[in-house]
């Protein structure tokens, strides 16, 4: 695909979105936050009885969780924001 092709995917001017689109959109968004804050402490919680060495590693397994959780509400928050 050439970079001419790559930019003309939607039309020159498309029309305005409708609010529901936005309002979904910020609602993943907030939702991938929130699910991603709740999973690491739920993680960092439950790791309270182990000892140190291994709750380090389970806290940086629900914090890399976290981030993940993050990066996919973000990426369904884009698939509906962005739409020609």
């Amino acid at each position: 695909m050439s970079p001419v092709q790559a930019m003309t995917r939607c039309p020159e001017a498309p029309g305005p979105k409708d609010p529901i689109i936005d309002i979904l959109g910020w609602a993943m968004l907030s939702l991938g936050v929130f699910a991603g804050l709740a999973f690491a402490a739920f993680v960092i919680r439950r790791t309270r009885s182990m000892p140190l060495r291994s709750r380090l590693i389970a806290a940086l397994g629900g914090i890399a969780g976290m981030l993940l959780i993050w990066l996919g509400g973000a990426a369904l928050a884009v698939s509906l924001f962005i739409q020609c």
